[in-house]
């Protein structure tokens, strides 16, 4: 009988230990999993200059961006140039070039509100494209890449709200363009 009692307490001891290993290593497995899920992934390191950039192949590129959101472009690093181009109706086109001269590519906001086109004969203003602007427009834009953004000026006053006004009387206008800091304009002639 003792011996049966014995026995009994050692099967019972076994089992026991064997509970306790397979929750002990179920605990380190899944303590292991947490902490290797917590870990971030580093960021790859953003290249700061043209140069640094334009000698990485796409794949390098690529990585340089993984896991990172794009940023709006610095103020300073977008530049702006401006052409004037008559069309049909008395209507004209301003054409924006827009270009990001940051080593990285970032976001531009082209909303005529953000592209702020003035139009002005002397120090009168006849027009502004931020009285009345569209929707939101951003765009990504490579470094040392370009793009254009037309704004119509339809040839008519307009200083506040959308409705237009008397139209334009023949003479020389200019046209103001500013995206961020950066600003060029351009003088035209309405016949």
């Amino acid at each position: 009988m003792v011996r049966r009692v014995v026995f009994s307490l050692l099967v019972l001891a076994l089992a026991g230990l064997v509970i306790w290993g397979a929750w002990a290593a179920t605990k380190a497995i899944t303590q292991s999993l947490t902490q290797n899920s917590k870990v971030e992934p580093t960021a790859n390191p953003v290249p700061t200059s043209s140069a640094e950039w334009a000698a990485l192949d796409e794949q390098e590129r690529l990585m340089a961006l993984k896991g990172r959101a794009p940023e709006v472009c610095p103020a300073d690093s977008v530049k702006v140039s401006v052409d004037i181009a008559n069309r049909s109706g008395g209507a004209f086109n301003v054409v924006a070039h827009i270009t990001n001269d940051f080593p990285v590519p970032c976001l531009v906001d082209t909303t005529d509100a953000r592209i702020a086109t003035v139009i002005t004969s002397g120090d009168e203003t006849i027009w502004t494209s931020a009285s009345c602007a569209g929707d939101s427009q951003t765009l990504l834009l490579p470094a040392g890449e370009e793009t254009s953004r037309t704004i119509v000026w339809p040839g008519q006053h307009r200083t506040s709200g959308c409705e237009a006004g008397d139209k334009a009387k023949p003479g020389v206008y200019k046209a103001r363009v500013s995206v961020g800091g950066a600003e060029d304009s351009a003088t035209f002639e309405v016949r």
